[in-house]
């Protein structure tokens, strides 16, 4: 599937609570996240087995999803037929927009208000293939990976103050999950509104391979 990775409208409460114009974006500088899905090389059961029934051919007992951020210009020619509009998100639209992968850091800090029109950056790096997220059985559900979120611009490190809010004894506040990045140190991550409505079509279509049907 392709996902469009800029903000279209969000919930009419925090809308009206936070209301916000989204400035627009040229064409050819959207920028849209490319998925899919590849099955894991399991034993295959018995054809007995209901996962073998021809109703259910499309179910996958264990997949990886993996992106990659493709550009405008990148699907020219492709036949592909682009999204129109953004993703829904929730949340004050604001935030969606200043967190929209490869915004500039200047039209970040100086906010949308200042032009009708905001280009967006096209990085190298995010263009390599990524496995977001793995499934290993129906039961064991759908695994994602933060750093590939955070390489994607998805999901972002909270900064050092966040981090010492967030490791005391209360609970961890919505959005905020403690992950092992690495056997030394573990850091908190939170999604952005763009990456928390990418993760939740990426699991519905997970959903679809593994659950519909049976």
């Amino acid at each position: 599937m392709l996902l469009p990775l800029w903000p279209a409208e969000t919930d009419v409460h925090s809308q009206r609570l936070s209301p916000f114009d989204i400035p627009l974006i040229p064409v050819e500088s959207r920028k849209y996240l490319l998925v899919f899905y590849k099955p894991l090389q399991m034993e295959k059961p018995s054809k007995d087995s209901t996962i073998y029934d021809s109703r259910l051919k499309i179910l996958l007992a264990g997949f990886r999803a993996i992106a990659r951020q493709v550009s405008y210009q990148d699907l020219q020619g492709t036949g592909v037929r682009l999204p129109e509009q953004g993703i829904s998100v929730s949340g004050p639209l604001e935030d969606a927009f200043t967190q929209i992968p490869g915004l500039s850091d200047t039209t970040s800090e100086t906010g949308a208000a200042t032009s009708t029109t905001v280009p967006i950056s096209t990085s190298a790096s995010t263009s390599q293939l990524s496995v977001i997220a793995s499934s290993y059985s129906r039961d064991a559900g759908l695994e994602f990976d933060p750093e590939a979120l955070i390489e994607l611009g998805l999901c972002r490190v909270l900064n050092s103050k966040e981090n010492a809010n967030a490791t005391g004894n209360e609970p961890l506040s919505e959005g905020i999950h403690e992950e092992q990045i690495d056997t030394e140190q573990s850091v908190m991550v939170r999604l952005t509104p763009i990456g928390n409505a990418v993760m939740e079509m990426v699991w519905v279509g997970g959903l679809a391979l593994s659950s519909f049907g049976s």
